[in-house]
């Protein structure tokens, strides 16, 4: 990484295109549902004499769900210690087999993607979740791949995380 106000600038970007995605994903989602409601209430019962009912459109399959709400979400929100919300992809969280545990506890539910981690400050968890949108752009590639900085004053914090998580 070049410098740390190019680096901020990028995640402000990527973190508000994330949020504008879930807004248009949302949205979306209440069309359909609006849509289903339309469907359900211009279905008409069959008449008590012998009229043939009407037909309607038949269902749409389900999709995986674009938000948070749901087991099949597509994103899921971690909160850190200071109340700070990371709204990442889910693919990304389950790359720790802790956090994918945690999203699948029993206890939770499943339209709970929410794990709350009281032992870690916003700082830490956002450079996590940095990390992990890192691991997945630079896994795969090939050629010269774009050094991960960490400070020098994180470095035993993101450790301790880092083992915990098994990122």
């Amino acid at each position: 990484m070049s410098s740390a106000d190019g680096n901020g600038n990028n995640e402000e970007r990527e973190a508000t295109e994330e949020i504008q995605k879930l807004k248009l994903e949302k949205g979306e989602q209440e069309k359909e549902k609006e849509e289903e409601k339309k469907d359900d209430s211009n279905k008409e019962a069959p008449e008590e004499n012998n009229k043939e009912p009407t037909t309607s459109k038949p269902k749409r399959q389900k999709r995986k769900n674009r938000g948070l709400n749901g087991a099949n979400s597509l994103y899921v929100k971690l909160v850190s210690r200071d109340e700070h919300e990371f709204i990442i992809k889910r693919e990304l969280a389950e790359k720790s087999r802790v956090l994918k545990n945690m999203l699948r506890c029993p206890g939770g539910g499943p339209s709970n993607n929410t794990v709350y981690l009281h032992m870690i400050p916003s700082g830490v968890l956002q450079k996590m979740c940095n990390y992990l949108m890192y691991q997945k752009q630079y896994l795969k590639k090939q050629g010269e791949i774009e050094e991960f900085e960490i400070k020098p004053e994180d470095a035993l914090d993101l450790m301790y995380v880092a083992g915990f998580f098994e990122i």
